[in-house]
């Protein structure tokens, strides 16, 4: 069990009130629970799995493989019909789960293992082959971790982007974000993106708006295009919202949506703070205030 209070105080007090009411010891300060190293910084924390990394890398047999600057190429996505089916696809499944507890510290490796994970249930030996290219890199990157900043305004900044139609069997997109508070990165996505399989049948008590979803003509004294549809209008007006620009560049949700090439991966990868200990990085705040 880890404890964490913004008072030292309080968490001594809660230490207290636990020994009192349970059998429990206070070990000090956190070094490493669960595979993953903490190590305070002098601004925060830095979390790493550099030993669970170097463990599986001896244990699937790659400890001496050579490494590849990124954990996916810039080629189309993979589809579920190329190559063949493996004869076992038990060391494929073990392996991905493996590398899949990984990213709790590593939101690089993130849109890779979404990509081997699409294909669970039939693998086949190009799947197999992306697996081994993730643990190329992680060979590399061992020594890499997250860094945590302590901050004195807590100032929330979000990424968010998809592919459009990527997916080279449903046509789905893959959609991916990143959530900064401050400069630390707590939250990130790589995922494909759910369809509709059956028609959506919504109703409405208001007949004009029946009429209009089937007749989108915009007619100035409509009560609902003046609440919903300027909405954000108003907002942006009063300045409670602002709508800016992020170019492609800057644009971090993109590495949890594709393959990217290897000088615009080192720089989100920077971005996302994913570093070695103490080093300052600035998250996505650093380079655009924007949301995408």
């Amino acid at each position: 069990m880890i404890l964490s209070a913004s008072l030292t105080g309080l968490l001594q007090h809660i230490v207290k009130r636990l020994q009192d009411a349970f059998k429990v010891k206070d070990m000090g300060h956190v070094h490493h629970f669960l595979g993953i190293g903490v190590r305070r910084t002098s601004n925060g924390f830095f979390l790493s799995q550099t030993q669970y990394a170097e463990d599986l890398l001896e244990r699937t047999g790659m400890a001496n493989c050579k490494f590849v600057a990124t954990p996916a190429d810039t080629k189309g996505k993979a589809s579920a019909t190329d190559g063949t089916l493996l004869d076992d696809a038990t060391s494929y499944w073990s392996l991905a789960g493996a590398l899949q507890y990984l990213t709790i510290t590593r939101p690089d490796i993130a849109y890779a293992m979404q990509q081997v994970c699409l294909h669970m249930h039939a693998p086949r030996d190009v799947h197999l082959t992306m697996l081994k290219h993730i643990l190329r890199y992680v060979k590399g990157t061992t020594h890499l971790g997250i860094q945590l900043h302590a901050i004195s305004s807590p100032t929330i900044t979000a990424y968010s982007d998809a592919d459009w139609a990527g997916c080279p069997d449903t046509r789905r997109s893959t959609s991916g974000f990143c959530v900064f508070l401050g400069s630390s990165l707590i939250s990130w996505s790589s995922k494909r993106q759910t369809t509709v399989p059956t028609t959506t049948v919504a109703f409405c008590d208001n007949i004009s708006s029946v009429y209009m979803s089937r007749n989108p003509v915009h007619h100035r004294r409509t009560k609902h295009i003046g609440l919903d549809i300027h909405f954000v209008r108003e907002k942006v007006a009063i300045g409670e919202l602002r709508v800016t620009h992020v170019p492609s560049a800057r644009q971090l949700a993109d590495v949890f949506t594709k393959g990217l090439p290897s000088a615009l991966f080192f720089d989100f990868r920077d971005s996302l703070s994913v570093t070695t200990a103490d080093v300052d990085t600035a998250g996505g705040c650093q380079r655009s205030t924007a949301n995408g």
